[in-house]
């Protein structure tokens, strides 16, 4: 990896930047995935501003949600089982 992307701070400032780019998001998560150094700081840059909560409920067990028929139209309900 380049010695400037070893620096925290840079590679923050780095990351922030490309994600105020249009396409940024997809930008990062792709940064996220070339490696394990760059994963941690890309995938922090990701998850610390949604846009919706959508992507925190799917990482919930999926007996937890009914998921509606068509796709993209979201979460249906939820049921709490005991």
């Amino acid at each position: 990896m380049l010695q400037l992307l070893q620096d925290p701070d840079l590679l923050k400032y780095l990351l922030d930047f490309i994600l105020d780019t249009p396409g940024g998001r997809r930008s990062v998560a792709r940064i996220a995935r070339t490696g394990r150094s760059l994963s941690d700081p890309a995938l922090n840059t990701l998850w610390k501003e949604l846009d919706s909560l959508v992507p925190l409920l799917a990482l919930m067990p999926g007996h937890l949600f009914k998921r509606p028929k068509r796709p993209g139209m979201g979460f249906v309900s939820i049921t709490f089982s005991d």
